[in-house]
């Protein structure tokens, strides 16, 4: 079951439009370090950078992604206000805790409101219902001194009781540039802040209604 273009879950052969759906399957399996990382190689995807940041963009829309295109978590919008010059803070999502990834392109006003003119990305995370503790330690290296990186990602869960469920994650990661190895022997030090940090800190918690519930 996915989020339809027309705001009710339908199974991906019954959707009228055209949904890249990526399952977590796929993201454990390459091994990404990071939903940005994840997304630049999936096809339809493409990267603004403009104002702070990388800002996703669908069906090209360049220096305008970051009002364009509307970024969801659970179907919760994400996007900024300001568009000026942010960048929805979607790479502070941990990855190890993605479910799915939902990616419709194309117009989606009637159900997702304004900011959809390139496409909608919905991020789907995990909700697990027993009690869980996580703990994630991955690494990449490369040949030369200044491409090494990595990240730590602990995560635990709860069952409070029938209906509560909580959770809290916490995530930390640095990811190296590919000029990074110029600075570090003193040959260019314009290069010296090529790579990325990610500190990730969330605590949710999850009621079910049951049918005596107001």
């Amino acid at each position: 079951m996915i989020t339809s273009a027309t705001g009710f879950d339908l199974p991906l052969k019954d959707e009228p439009k055209n949904i890249l759906f990526i399952e977590k399957e796929d993201l454990e399996n390459k091994g990404y370090q990071s939903l940005e990382q994840a997304l630049q190689y999936q096809p339809l995807i493409i990267f603004s950078d403009s104002g702070f940041g990388r800002n996703i963009d669908l069906r090209g829309q360049g220096a305008d992604a970051n009002r364009a295109v509307k970024i969801l978590l659970n179907r919760v919008p994400i996007s900024l206000l300001d568009t000026s010059h942010g960048v929805p803070p979607y790479n502070n999502i941990d990855i190890e805790d993605i479910q799915s990834i939902e990616v419709i392109p194309g117009g989606g006003a009637v159900v997702y409101g304004n900011g959809t003119r390139g496409g909608v990305v919905n991020i789907v995370t995990k909700a697990p219902s027993k009690d869980f503790v996580r703990l994630v330690l991955k690494g990449t290296s490369g040949e030369a001194l200044g491409l090494q990186g990595g990240s730590l990602s602990l995560a635990a869960g709860k069952r409070v009781s029938d209906s509560l469920f909580i959770r809290g994650d916490v995530s930390g990661s640095y990811t190296p540039g590919a000029r990074n190895t110029a600075s570090l022997d003193n040959s260019v030090k314009a290069f010296e802040n090529d790579n990325t940090t990610n500190t990730y800190v969330a605590f949710q918690a999850l009621y079910t209604p049951t049918e005596s519930s107001k």
